[in-house]
């Protein structure tokens, strides 16, 4: 991506989060959406034309103070001060870690292999699924099944009704998964799959597009999902993800029992997957 866009998407960014804040520093109504420019330029000292040609994509190198003392008016999460140092780093000329690309995810699969209990999956800077265990492809949908470039988190989310069903809190999946993939697009602005990905995503669907100009960024997280499995019914779950050692960005997540009919859910999805693996011939979908 050349400098001048990158200035261009920080600039974007920060009209984004500004727009989003009322005149007391939170969230807010009034007749002028957000904050006004000389507002967040007066709160980060530095001139209003400066913050203003930020916001345009017309400063090329911003120091680390400036946008330091920016990402603390307009109230920025840690994940939203990181994207913002990202792409900092590329208007420099710097580069940021690159993504995986088809390189082997040695890691990934053993340890996915290793947790047998509960489902585990490791996705890439895309979200694109590298690595994954039986009980994933039982809790979701068959992986294995599915066309390699259809293997994808924010694919599933958004075009795959049987993914859909299972997260009961959809609107809550699909916007935390849209800052997922904005934040990898940021950290990796050159990855041809990701723009292709979000073009091909944001035609077929109006949910996808609407989040993903939102401009909304999120690093690697944990929480609890509820989740809805035609066998199990209705559990909640723990997710956690860390990042796997080695040059390529890949991150593990695993879900885990929040409670007793979590431990209940996910013992009897352990137990499909067992019968699964010692009668290939009996009925269902085999996950390997």
């Amino acid at each position: 991506m050349e400098r001048a866009e990158v200035a261009k998407e920080l600039g974007h960014f920060l009209r984004t989060r500004r727009e989003r804040l009322g005149p007391d520093g939170g969230s807010g109504r009034r007749r002028t959406r957000g904050l006004r420019r000389e507002e967040v330029a007066e709160k980060a000292a530095v001139s209003r034309e400066y913050y203003t040609k930020l916001e345009q994509g017309r400063a090329p190198n911003p120091s680390s103070d400036v946008l330091g003392a920016v990402a603390s008016a307009l109230l920025l999460s840690s994940d939203e001060v990181g994207y913002v140092e990202d792409l900092a780093v590329l208007l420099r000329g710097g580069s940021v870690p690159e993504g995986a690309g088809d390189a082997p995810d040695g890691v990934g699969a053993r340890l996915v292999e290793a947790i047998g209990d509960r489902p585990a999956f490791v996705v890439d800077q895309r979200l694109d699924l590298t690595s994954w265990n039986d009980m994933t492809c039982e809790l979701l949908v068959d992986l294995e099944s599915l066309p390699p470039h259809h293997r994808n988190l924010s694919w599933l989310v958004f075009t795959d009704p049987e993914v859909r069903s299972r997260c009961v809190e959809w609107d809550e999946v699909a916007r935390q998964n849209v800052a997922l993939l904005r934040g990898g697009a940021g950290r990796h602005p050159d990855d041809r799959r990701i723009v292709q990905l979000v073009g091909e995503l944001s035609a077929r669907s109006r949910s996808f597009a609407r989040l993903w100009t939102s401009h909304d960024v999120l690093g690697r997280n944990h929480g609890s999902r509820l989740l809805e499995h035609p066998r199990a019914g209705r559990f909640e779950v723990h997710y956690d993800a860390l990042r796997l050692p080695g040059p390529f960005e890949r991150h593990l997540t695993v879900y885990s029992a929040r409670d007793s009919v979590g431990e209940r859910a996910l013992s009897l999805m352990k137990s499909l997957c067992e019968a699964r693996r010692q009668d290939e011939t009996g009925p269902g979908r085999a996950c390997r």
